[in-house]
């Protein structure tokens, strides 16, 4: 099935929501602090769960004005924001993270449904590393650029790990050195020893950014650290990737 769109309007909040507890892009927003101080920030979090303090937003606006006031119908500008886990909207009185500010607001919008699962993707590669290592590669220099449509991750580590993706030009590296810059890590916060975790990337797959193309390998690899990299140790985790060209 294909994306379709859906409407949420919620009203007279007083604390973070859990607003869609599945992959989706937010196409519009607007809504209204009804209460609440001047300085605050409006955040986006890509959860299945509502945000919760220490949460990094993948959107933070700053509030100019204590409420009532209007909150700007800001995606009008800067388009469609994918969320893979979930969307979770809330009103923080810290930028950089989430820290619950007393507040009463409404919000409404609409998003596009993102793929809940791979079954009705045609032509699937699936790749998989199980219990034998910190990282995979996903796709080799050669045969790149390609679509990352799902990935399932088992940490055995033993202890919290960040789940991370990876890109180099330069080799078919399943996992960096420590202390190397992470390309991108993966929403949800930390994954906790021996939980599982899959993420759906829609109907058209992981967007090719700029540096995603010919010659760019990518891996997924679990690190105790961020945005720096640390290897685990046990080189016993499960990754199971599905991408096409």
């Amino acid at each position: 099935m294909g994306s379709q769109l859906r409407t949420f309007t919620l009203f007279n909040k007083t604390a973070a929501q859990s607003v869609y507890t599945y992959p989706c892009n937010l196409i519009d927003f607007d809504g209204n602090l009804i209460a609440g101080a001047a300085g605050s920030f409006l955040q986006f979090h890509d959860k299945a769960t509502t945000a919760s303090a220490g949460n990094v937003p993948i959107k933070s606006f700053y509030i100019s004005s204590a409420g009532p006031t209007p909150l700007a119908s800001i995606f009008q500008a800067i388009g469609p924001v994918s969320f893979s886990l979930g969307l979770s909207i809330g009103i923080s009185s810290t930028e950089a993270t989430y820290t619950a500010q007393t507040a009463t607001f409404d919000i409404f919008g609409e998003i596009e449904e993102g793929a809940q699962s791979t079954d009705d993707i045609t032509g699937l590669t699936t790749v998989t590393s199980v219990g034998a290592d910190t990282g995979m590669n996903i796709w080799t220099r050669a045969t790149a650029p390609k679509r990352l449509f799902s990935l399932t991750v088992i940490n055995g580590e033993g202890a919290n790990m960040y789940v991370c993706l990876q890109i180099s030009t330069a080799s078919d590296v399943v996992a960096p050195a420590d202390g190397t810059r992470i390309t991108q890590v993966l929403p949800g916060g930390v994954l906790a020893n021996t939980a599982s975790r899959t993420y759906y990337f829609g109907q058209n797959g992981l967007p090719d950014l700029p540096y995603w193309k010919s010659n760019t390998a990518l891996g997924v690899f679990l690190s105790s650290t961020a945005p720096n990299a640390t290897a685990g140790t046990s080189l016993a985790s499960t990754f199971t990737a599905l991408f096409k060209s």
